[in-house]
């Protein structure tokens, strides 16, 4: 998704090379014409909730600033382990990054994110893509917050008939173990 590589025979190309996976750009979600074609289908990777706006021209420094506060936060939490990190620091430190700062895709909800052309359902992962050869899906959240990833992990992986039971339990063992307080 970094490479944002759309051009169907530059990820031909990208794909027979000698990657373990390869992320295919989400703007290529459901376009099954491209898709078909890629020669190696078991080592990419479908990101299947891009909260990103379709064809966003800022998603490849948007993932550049996400990958920079991964990298200060874990040298933080090594180095202050007692102390909170500020990620407005980062972005007071950082003004190329003001448009990421004001982005509100990353709070989109998986609601949300299921209108947008990009989104690939369960059914669909089951129904068009594992046929089609595709065996390794990315479920994006790591800067969600607690709720919204708690959302998208009870769509993609909780079947929906006990989906209501499996986010009780779920939120009544984060209380209980102190992760949220309500």
């Amino acid at each position: 998704t970094c490479k944002r590589i759309t051009d169907p025979d530059k990820l031909y190309k990208e794909v027979v090379n000698d990657y373990h996976i390869v992320v295919i750009d989400y703007d290529l979600n459901n376009k099954f014409d491209i898709l078909e074609k890629i020669p190696d289908k078991k080592k990419c990777e479908v990101l299947v909730n891009a909260c990103c706006n379709p064809s966003c021209p800022h998603r490849s420094h948007h993932y550049q600033t996400i990958g920079q506060e991964q990298i200060l936060y874990t040298q933080h939490v090594k180095n202050n382990p007692d102390m909170d990190f500020s990620f407005r620091e980062f972005f007071d430190t950082h003004p190329e990054s003001e448009y990421e700062r004001n982005c509100n895709c990353m709070q989109r909800t998986i609601f949300e994110i299921k209108n947008l052309r990009t989104h690939i359902s369960p059914d669909d992962i089951w129904e068009k893509y594992i046929p089609m050869g595709f065996e390794q899906f990315k479920i994006e959240g790591r800067s969600f917050d607690i709720f919204n990833l708690m959302e998208n992990y009870m769509y993609y992986m909780i079947r929906p008939e006990v989906r209501d039971e499996a986010r009780f339990m779920l939120i009544r063992q984060l209380v209980r173990n102190n992760i949220i307080k309500l």
